[in-house]
């Protein structure tokens, strides 16, 4: 019988993984007016990758003669990426952090969607009626955003959560036949050097206390990811999906207290639609895994 602590360590990694999901949008939120988004995304893969790399330096990791063996997925995965993380700190910049939150939890849909077109993995009916259902949750939220500001950012969010999904699937396939520190490490190079030429265009001089948050963003995302790691580690992802939906209550209490915002009619509906369309498809996913087990 599976040892009951594995479940809480499990639940516990992917909740860590949702609190730095949270905090990354907070801080790019709270501090929109200090710098452009392109210098603050370039920043964030710039001191994931300085960390990342000091951790390989104290670990003694040595690198192969080969140390990537295919880097033209990883180049793609960081395209996805670079050009997503645009987008998203775009969008959570103009729309409301609710909006944000709910927004997010479009990308488990679309990344199912990315499956079947990038790696021809198997999709059925029930999942493409649970995508369209989530589909019309998101045109709630971008539809009845209120200003056309606000419409604007939330279609920025809409396309980074395809982008997203696309790194992650690309990111599923490279794992594959890649290390885990060499995909970060490498990701956060190439994303940070795609982001440069922008950066440098739209830089503005910053103080040291300044660039706190940003390296802030930088251990988040590492933290993040390594989280999620764990997780899955511990415990199935069908399982820990639902705790996703978490994030609402971190959305709402950071909005409410930092940023003096209140949950609207129109992101409430969105985010009805699009947790169902989730739970819909993590029913189906869960009825696959228990089949496969007899």
């Amino acid at each position: 019988m599976r040892d009951s602590n594995l479940h809480y360590k499990g639940i516990a990694f992917f909740l860590l993984n949702v609190l730095c999901v949270h905090l990354a949008d907070v801080i790019v939120k709270h501090y929109e007016d200090q710098a452009h988004i392109t210098q603050v995304a370039f920043l964030k893969f710039f001191f994931a990758a300085l960390l990342l790399l000091i951790f390989g330096l104290l670990h003694k990791k040595k690198p192969n003669r080969r140390f990537i063996k295919n880097p033209l997925p990883l180049l793609c995965s960081s395209l996805s990426l670079s050009i997503g993380t645009l987008f998203w700190f775009f969008g959570v910049r103009i729309c409301t952090i609710n909006a944000v939150t709910v927004i997010a939890f479009t990308i488990p849909l679309f990344t199912l969607i990315a499956s079947y077109l990038i790696i021809r993995q198997p999709i059925c009916t029930t999942t493409v009626f649970a995508n369209l259902i989530g589909f019309c949750g998101v045109l709630i939220v971008v539809g009845f955003s209120g200003t056309s500001a606000h419409t604007l950012g939330a279609c920025a969010l809409f396309v980074a959560a395809i982008l997203f999904s696309v790194y992650a699937v690309i990111t599923e396939k490279i794992a594959e036949t890649e290390s885990l520190f060499a995909i970060l490490f490498v990701t956060s190079v190439l994303s940070a050097l795609l982001l440069s030429p922008l950066a440098i265009q739209h830089w503005q001089p910053l103080e040291i206390s300044e660039l706190i948050p940003y390296a802030g963003l930088g251990i988040i995302s590492n933290t993040s990811i390594f989280a999620l790691i764990m997780a899955y580690r511990y415990e199935n992802a069908a399982f820990l999906a639902p705790f996703i939906y978490s994030e609402m209550i971190l959305s709402i209490s950071s909005g409410y207290f930092l940023f003096n915002e209140h949950v609207t009619v129109n992101v409430l509906l969105g985010l009805i639609f699009i947790g169902g369309s989730n739970l819909l498809i993590l029913r189906t996913q869960w009825k696959k895994v228990q089949d496969n087990k007899r």
